[in-house]
Formats: structure tokens, C-alpha cells, sequence
């Protein structure tokens, strides 16, 4: 004898799973929306700044060693960040931060920027200095980017040292301005009441309308410019390239005399040939202990020509032109000097070539 058992589902219940059932296969997970009616705000004062909008805040410190008595001399590890934001109509080009450093600081650090007026880290700044975008050296309007922070907005990471401003003291720079003809800048202003928090400076600064010339044989002063300087690659390949560098003189009367010119590496390049031009310092120690030596570990660096990070070069003199080593460039080796093209167009312009290595750990 078989016995049958089952339950019996009440229909109502079968037709509840059937209604549901499409709505369980087909459920999407929502992500975050794009909440138009009620946007982030920006950052106080970011709203009603029309050109650029600079900040400054500190953010944090720790007492560093030696650990002495005399407060004045007492060295802390800082870290503070800067801001550039285009709020304007205007792309703003090369664009440079000055920060009016005042308590002694040393600058270890500073990614999105390079500094000015300064060698390698460390770098004293008790008087201020100067910051120069890179790699982003421009910054774009919000009109043309669709409001892209990424393209209008730089941001520069400082990490230093700084002495004699104990807790709850904030040790702010003394003003900070953009570097740039065409806009003026109104006084810093001090946000936060309290000194313990991030601390910022803000101020926004108004472009200048260029003004108009009354006569055509009017010259503005700012408009005239001494140098053009264009570094062109010639040839890539896979760890090294060929690039050449032009130096015109520009200005209508003066002329240069035994120029010198320099540069910063980021990315631990090294130059292996020159022509038309020299390093002043022939020396490739820097190579060999440094990530270049780690990446080329097989490269004979004896017939390098430079490995500085930020190397000094020069015209070569008349004598070396039609060497066949280094010379027979046009354009090359006068000794430095570039007259006015009204003087001598042919010599207005100096021209010399380099062979780049690339560090590729960089």
C-alpha cells in the first residue's frame, strides 16, 4: 500500500509568485544618480570668484628631531595643500602661484608643481617662492571643459619643514598671488575661526582689460618679449630620442651676449650627445648610482655626456664650428651671442641638437 502526501499550495499564492516573478528577473541594481536639483556645493567663496581662485591650507604637522627647548628653533614636519582654480572666461596659460612662505620653511616636496626660483629639494622658502605648473601647465575654462575640474583646477601637495610655530599657532604664509600680468590680485583673506582645522587663504583676482594703443607707433612694454625657445623631438625610439632646441632673439634692439641655458629633467633622462653646444659639467656618477643606472645595467655610461637633473649648457665657440664631432650645425657656435635681426637676421638665431636617453623606471 503506497501512501501519497503532498501540500496543498492555496491559488492565491500561486498567483502572488507568478505577478512577482518578472520583477525578480528583471530588478537593476541602481547606481548613484546624477542629483541635478540639489548639486555639491563648491568650496566657499569658489561661486562668486569670476577669473582665478588660489588657496592655501594647512593641514597637518608633527614635532621632528632634534627636539630642543628653545621654541623659536623647534623644527616641525608640515604638509599643506595649494590650489589654482579657473573660474573665468579665460584660459589661463603657464600659469605660476607665488607663496609668501615667512617661518624659515623648507620645502621637501611639492607634486603638481616645480618651483620656480629653487634647485633640488630640500629648498629653503623662508622668503617665499614661486610654483609653475606641471605637468599641467595651462588650465582650461569651465565653458570649454563642461565644468571638468581635472582641466581647470591644479592642485600642488607641499610637504616641508617650518620652525618656531608651536600648537595651537597655524604657521600661514603671509600672502599668496598669481604671477601674471593680466589680472590683479586683491588682498589674501583668512578663512576659519579655528586654528586647529584647515586653515585657508582665498582671494580671487579680476583679468585686466588689455589696454588700447592710441597710435600704431605705440609699443606696450609688457608685450615685448626678449627669447623664443622651442624644444622639438626629430626623432624617437624606443629608450632614447633626438630632439633640437632654438633659441631666437625677439627683441627688436637688444641683443645677448654668452647665453646659458637650463632646464629640469623629471622623468631621469640623461644626455648622451650634444652638437652645436655643452654642458658645462661632464659627469656620469649620476647615472651610475642613480635609476638609470638601475634600468640600463648594462649601458656604458663613460661616454655619457651629462646626468645632471638640471643641466647648465652653452654655445659653442666659432673656432668649433666645422667640427665634424660637434659642429657643422647652422646657426651654432658664435660664442652666445644673438644680435637683433634688424642688426643680422642670420645671426638672431641659435640652434643646437641632443640625444636624450629615457630612465623608463621613472
Amino acid at each position: 500500500m503506497k501512501a501519497k502526501l503532498g501540500v496543498e499550495v492555496p491559488w492565491q499564492l500561486v498567483m502572488l509568485i507568478l505577478i512577482a516573478l518578472p520583477s525578480i528577473l528583471f530588478h537593476v541594481c541602481h547606481g548613484q544618480t546624477d542629483d541635478y536639483a540639489n548639486p555639491a556645493a563648491p568650496p566657499p567663496g569658489l561661486d562668486e570668484c569670476n577669473g582665478l581662485f588660489l588657496t592655501y591650507s594647512f593641514i597637518s604637522r608633527e614635532k621632528e628631531y632634534p627636539r630642543v627647548k628653545n621654541a623659536s628653533a623647534q623644527a616641525w614636519a608640515f604638509k599643506s595643500l595649494a590650489t589654482i582654480t579657473n573660474t573665468g572666461q579665460y584660459e589661463l596659460k603657464g600659469w605660476q602661484m607665488f607663496v609668501g612662505f615667512q617661518h624659515k620653511e623648507i620645502l621637501v616636496s611639492a607634486s603638481g608643481a616645480i618651483v620656480v626660483d629653487g634647485d633640488d629639494f630640500p629648498l629653503e622658502v623662508g622668503n617665499g617662492t614661486t610654483f609653475a605648473g606641471n605637468p599641467m601647465t595651462d588650465l582650461k575654462t569651465a565653458i570649454d571643459t563642461a565644468g571638468d575640474f581635472t582641466q581647470i583646477s591644479a592642485q600642488i601637495e607641499i610637504t616641508g619643514s617650518v620652525f618656531g610655530i608651536k600648537p595651537p599657532g597655524v604657521p600661514m604664509p603671509k600672502n599668496i598671488k598669481l604671477v601674471d600680468d593680466g589680472y590683479k590680485c586683491p588682498k589674501a583673506t583668512l578663512k576659519g575661526s579655528n586654528p586647529r582645522e584647515k586653515t585657508t587663504c582665498k582671494f580671487a583676482v579680476r583679468r585686466i582689460p588689455k589696454p588700447r594703443l592710441r597710435r600704431k607707433s605705440q609699443i606696450l612694454a609688457s608685450s615685448i618679449r626678449d627669447l623664443s625657445l622651442t624644444y622639438d623631438v626629430l626623432q624617437a625610439y624606443g629608450s632614447n630620442y633626438q630632439a633640437q632646441v632654438t633659441i631666437d632673439n625677439i627683441n627688436p634692439l637688444g641683443r645677448l651676449d654668452h647665453w646659458n641655458l637650463t632646464w629640469e629633467w623629471m622623468n631621469g633622462e640623461f644626455i648622451t650627445k650634444m652638437r652645436g653646444a655643452y654642458t658645462h659639467k661632464r659627469d656620469f656618477s649620476e647615472c651610475v648610482y642613480g635609476p638609470a643606472g638601475q634600468y640600463y645595467k648594462d649601458f656604458d655610461f663613460s661616454t655619457v655626456m651629462n646626468c645632471e637633473k638640471k643641466p647648465t649648457i652653452s654655445d659653442l665657440p666659432p673656432e668649433r664650428k666645422n667640427d665634424s664631432q660637434v659642429g657643422k650645425l647652422p646657426y651654432c657656435c658664435r660664442n652666445g651671442t644673438l644680435l637683433p635681426s634688424i642688426m643680422d637676421e642670420s645671426k638672431a638665431r641659435s640652434i643646437f641638437q641632443l640625444e636624450v636617453f629615457k630612465c623608463l623606471l621613472s
